[in-house]
């Protein structure tokens, strides 16, 4: 995957949306900080000592991170500024997964039934191999256990 696509100008704006709370055209600092918080307890509500929202560490070194991440000390943000910012971090877009992930679905649907099978028994075979071993061994002596007390009824 060398040709990588990054967010798009829509998905850096429903993502702008989303931290834009009151629409004001101004991204503040606190709508960073509160989604943030959000994605933290999303991702691991339990902290860690490692993590950025861990009481250890205080609120200093998320100051911090979010003052390097937006890459301006001031408390409103322009909406454009924070666009230009976001499209600097160059986050591989989503869609293009999608795309991809869709391609392959078309590709083994449109692929042959015995080509289909022939996959799946490559990865699944000895599994089946192994089950239909056991299950062939537990009838054979079933059956052989069978014969022998119905011989030997006498």
């Amino acid at each position: 995957m060398s040709d990588v696509q990054y967010l798009s100008d829509r998905e850096i704006e429903e993502f702008l949306d989303d931290i834009d709370k009151n629409k004001d055209g101004n991204i503040e600092y606190s709508e960073i900080e509160h989604k943030l918080d959000e994605v933290h307890k999303e991702i691991a509500p339990e902290a860690k000592p490692h993590h950025l929202h861990h009481e250890s560490l205080g609120d200093e070194a998320r100051h911090a991170f979010l003052r390097s991440m937006i890459g301006s000390k001031e408390n409103r943000i322009p909406r454009h500024e924070f666009a230009t910012v976001v499209r600097g971090w160059r986050i591989p877009s989503l869609e293009q997964d999608k795309k991809e992930e869709q391609n392959e679905k078309n590709y083994l649907k449109s692929l042959a039934w015995w080509r289909r099978a022939r996959s799946y028994f490559a990865v699944h075979g000895p599994e089946i191999m192994f089950l239909a071993l056991v299950v062939s061994m537990h009838l054979a002596f079933s059956i052989w256990q069978m014969v022998k007390y119905l011989t030997q009824m006498e």
